[in-house]
């Protein structure tokens, strides 16, 4: 029977979702250390509720459909990753001119 919000072709979200690394490595065929590398990488489609990782079986299958008809992967920007210049090492800020040694040379 379906309910009244669910239609003939639709899966429930309780159906569709995978909860834990676990549940997504047995879904994808991948050993758990390796499916939670790739989570942790933002190479897989998933997300976090709470501290357990979930992911949808309908976005893992287009993610990997995507990936077997050839386009390129999609890879997300790493959120670490940041424009700035890198801060001077230790080094360069030792070596470094005073300020005012440049007009007294």
């Amino acid at each position: 029977m379906f309910t009244n919000t669910q239609t003939a072709g639709e899966v429930s979200l309780a159906e569709d979702l995978l909860r834990g690394v676990g549940a997504i490595a047995s879904y994808i065929g991948e050993d758990p250390k390796r499916t939670y590398y790739l989570l942790a990488q933002r190479y897989l489609p998933a997300g976090k509720v709470g501290s357990t990782l979930t992911a949808s079986k309908k976005r893992l299958k287009e993610h990997f459909e995507r990936l077997t008809q050839g386009e390129p992967p999609q890879l997300p920007r790493h959120p670490r990753i940041s424009r700035r210049r890198p801060a001077k090492t230790r080094r360069e800020r030792r070596h470094a001119r005073p300020r005012g040694a440049e007009a007294a040379v």
